[in-house]
């Protein structure tokens, strides 16, 4: 599963807003290896993104990503299809 490290690298590469879907997008650049453990893991991209989802806020939650749910958003997943996903804010951005 991603960790908080790994989660904490990724969240520092990403715009001020970003999207649960532009996080996956680039923990899977950063961190391909992990990501195809999840895959294997839960054998569904779909099941794996969700726990993805799940992991980030559990763990906003618990304040140890510095990110804050902002709500929904229509986003484009790595598919090309439309899902309405989370979105996020990282809470050090201005």
């Amino acid at each position: 599963m991603v960790t908080v490290i790994e989660a904490k690298e990724v969240i520092e590469q990403m715009p001020e807003k970003f999207s649960s879907h532009q996080f996956i997008e680039r923990y899977i650049l950063c961190y391909t290896w992990s990501y195809l453990q999840i895959l294997k893991k839960y054998h569904d991209v779909e099941k794996a993104h969700r726990q993805i989802g799940v992991f980030l806020l559990k763990k906003a939650k618990e304040e140890k990503l510095c990110i804050e749910k902002t709500g929904t958003v229509l986003s484009e997943n790595i598919f090309g299809n439309i899902d309405e996903v989370a979105s996020w804010k990282r809470k050090n951005a201005g």
